[in-house]
């Protein structure tokens, strides 16, 4: 974290100084900046947490303007892997409280630094980059005097921590008195609990009752201790219940990868057990059975006779197994579809020598309807096209029910309502155990694809549980605006691309909802008049190239027309029919006919010489 502030003026003497000092008052202080980044590491792998970091810039002045800037990402052995530019385009100042007159029509407005510059973690390709260290420099000039020149080092580094926990003394045994009252506690419950550490690491671990509510909770930062003790007491000093209890480890490091991991085979017992039982505590019939592991602690596995027990919410039995001579190593169970949902025992009542003995219940939950997940946008617009307004959408995340989350996806879906086969997975989120409550998307995909304009995406989020129940959540369709980027990145020139939704009809007129594209194109480029627009029609239809080619040409001309009686100088644009000669993908699928179907507005750069 460091401070840049514009280079000041040398002291001078003598009489020179005062009317230096006279010339400069005249002159706009140079702005005071602040330049910080978010993260030293991250974890750019697509699980939600921490994947992209960003540079911060706090000035006194807003807008920033500058003469230029840029952000260079640059590998440990100094490559250049990745450019993040300002925003050249060519484009008129916004009115503002600081403009006494509107900006003409023809009057530029340099580029301006914003107060956060993202990176995905991405290189030039549009991939992901390496685990290492990489050092982000920005470098720019203020307009009105100063100089930003700042490095940062940051480490990539997507490996998820290794966490293991074992209970090694998982029985507390609050012994009888000779009334038959259980007494308290005696001893300590030991779980064993490994994982990476080092600066910057988190962790939490929680005291679970069989409800999977928190009794107490532990918190450590940057070492975790090899083992816990649990006294059976909450944090008050008033013992538990005899009854089954679990452990709950969260790790997340410092570039944001997490972990989750729970032990449930800690019992409190009254009076010593002879066997306890361990497993899930969570099951649903929709999965693999039930299966539990005897575990001998005070007596062995031979036994007159037993019975393996499941008992619901109000003490009934549901099924039982009996069997003699020695308890097997484990029992399964499978619950039939019409088992209610909630809470279930599992115990084992043995024989021994005419003495009747019943193991501790071990507490699983059967679930039947599954974690049930929601999703909701920060906007249901947004344009990612490299201008640093509204390039950004948030989805917010979350979960309810007992059952917590194996594993997750968040797809983001393109679909077309002209194009109904079309269902295409542009980009998705996914990760295992946790999932964040707000996930960052900049409208990057798979491969580097980046969203075009008007198009539909749809977030779908899917969430499969412990027990093995997948529910999905599809929410509000998030839409594109007028995507207007740089042809290329860094340059001047820009294009807008709006995959063909039937904006025409079977003549190849251009129809109302084409129309409708005209009006935002024109409200949107309404301050882009130093360019030369170019209107281009371009086909899907491979094969026919002469056909196409005069058929793209009339749809051109059909919205070249629409731009008659507007603002926008007819001789300062023009149109073309490109037929299928210019395909963005080669190849034939339904997403790469969807995009090469389409109209392109371009804004070149001429040179525009304004004379007034």
């Amino acid at each position: 974290m460091s401070s840049t502030e514009s280079s000041g003026f040398k002291s001078m003497k003598g009489r020179a100084l005062g009317l230096i000092l006279l010339a400069v008052t005249a002159l706009p202080a140079a702005p005071r900046v602040n330049v910080t980044i978010s993260y030293g590491e991250f974890s750019p792998d697509g699980d939600g947490f921490q994947d992209n970091v960003w540079i911060n810039v706090r000035s006194s002045e807003s807008p920033l303007y500058t003469s230029d800037w840029v952000l260079t990402i640059r590998d440990s052995d100094g490559t250049i892997i990745r450019q993040i530019n300002a925003d050249r385009r060519k484009i008129r100042p916004d009115r503002g409280v600081g403009n006494l007159f509107l900006p003409g029509k023809y009057d530029v407005q340099p580029p301006i630094l914003p107060s956060r510059i993202y990176w995905n973690g991405r290189g030039r390709d549009g991939k992901p980059v390496r685990d290492g260290t990489y050092r982000l420099s920005l470098q720019g000039e203020f307009k009105s005097g100063g100089y930003v020149n700042e490095d940062f080092r940051v480490r990539v580094d997507t490996r998820k921590p290794r966490v293991t926990l074992a209970a090694t003394a998982p029985v507390l045994v609050r012994p009888f008195a000779p009334d038959g009252s259980v007494l308290q506690p005696r001893g300590e419950i030991t779980i064993i609990q490994r994982s990476p550490a080092g600066a910057g690491y988190t962790f939490v671990g929680e005291i679970l009752d069989s409800d999977g509510d928190v009794i107490e909770k532990r918190q450590w930062q940057d070492r975790l201790p090899t083992s816990i003790s649990w006294n059976g007491r909450e944090p008050g000093g008033s013992p538990v219940d005899p009854g089954n209890y679990g452990y709950r480890l969260v790790v997340r490091d410092g570039a944001g990868n997490v972990v989750r991991a729970e032990e449930h085979g800690i019992y409190v017992t009254a009076g010593s057990p002879d066997i306890v039982l361990r497993g899930n505590r969570y099951y649903s019939p929709q999965g693999p059975n039930l299966s539990l592991e005897t575990v001998a602690v005070s007596g062995g596995l031979s036994v007159s006779g037993y019975e393996f027990q499941i008992l619901d919410s109000g003490g009934d039995v549901v099924f039982r197994e009996g069997g003699g001579g020695r308890i097997p190593a484990g029992f399964t169970w499978r619950a039939g579809r019409d088992e209610s949902e909630g809470y279930y025992r599992a115990r084992v009542v043995m024989d021994r020598g005419g003495r009747r003995v019943i193991t501790p219940e071990f507490v699983f939950y059967l679930d039947q309807s599954g974690t049930r997940p929601s999703l909701s946008l920060s906007s249901s617009t947004f344009t990612p096209d490299g201008d640093f307004q509204n390039d950004e959408v948030t989805l917010e995340t979350s979960v309810s029910g007992p059952v917590p989350i194996q594993d997750w996806t968040l797809s983001l879906v393109i679909i077309s309502d002209a194009h109904p086969e079309l269902k295409e997975v542009f980009m998705a989120f996914e990760g295992k155990g946790m999932i964040p409550a707000k996930i960052l998307w900049d409208g990057v995909g798979y491969e580097g694809r980046e969203l075009e304009s008007y198009e539909s995406i749809v977030p779908v989020l899917s969430i499969r549980n412990e027990a093995g129940v997948i529910r999905n959540y599809e929410a509000s369709v998030l839409t594109t605006g007028v995507v207007l980027r740089p042809i290329k990145e860094g340059g001047v020139e820009l294009v807008a691309r709006f995959p063909n939704k039937n904006y025409f009809d079977k003549e190849g007129v251009i129809n109302s909802e084409g129309e409708e594209v005209v009006d935002a194109i024109l409200s949107r480029i309404n301050r882009h008049q130093r360019y030369f627009l170019r209107v281009e029609c371009h086909s899907a239809i491979a094969g026919r190239e002469e056909e196409n080619l005069e058929r793209t040409e009339e749809m051109a001309y059909t919205i070249f027309q629409k731009f008659q009686g507007t603002y926008w100088p007819l001789d300062r644009m023009t149109y073309m029919g490109a037929g299928e000669t210019e395909a963005i993908y080669e190849s034939r699928g339904t997403f790469e006919n969807y995009r090469n179907d389409r109209m392109e507005f371009r804004l070149e750069d001429d040179n525009f010489v304004v004379n007034e």
